[in-house]
């Protein structure tokens, strides 16, 4: 099990955490030089880090450290929303999600993550819709 899944299960208390993966809140990271040069800012100033953890019934977004080294230690939740399939995703380095309260933009490592979680809401859905589909029939 990886640090950021258990550090992450901590945080939750023992909830069965599906998924999870890091994220930034802000502006678009790949304008990151951008607000540096320009601003003379450095993009933790601008951007938030994030951890995003996908149980079986919810989307739970987490603050994260803004230190590189500190990025994955979830330090609160912020905020928990229903359990949906997040996307669509884009081919870019980096793509936007609207996630309940936020605006965060995730890396193109994580959208494979991502994938597998949708597949699997897709999948629990159909056969959830196919199983009563049946008992309607039968009953």
């Amino acid at each position: 099990m990886s640090k950021l899944v258990e550090h992450t299960q901590q945080m939750l208390h023992g909830e069965d955490v599906r998924y999870v993966f890091t994220c930034q809140k802000g502006i678009n990271p790949s304008w990151a030089w951008m607000t540096f040069g320009l601003l003379r800012l450095p993009l933790p100033v601008a951007n938030r880090a994030r951890i995003v953890a996908i149980t079986r019934d919810a989307v739970v977004v987490m603050a994260a450290g803004q230190l590189r080294w500190n990025r994955k230690t979830p330090k609160r939740v912020l905020y928990r929303v229903p359990r949906a399939t997040l996307g669509p995703l884009s081919r870019k380095a980096w793509t936007h999600l609207d996630l309940g309260q936020e605006r965060i933009w995730v890396p193109r490592v994580a959208y494979s993550v991502i994938e597998e979680a949708n597949a699997e809401i897709v999948t629990s859905s159909t056969a959830v819709a196919s199983g009563a589909g049946s008992d309607a029939l039968t009953g």
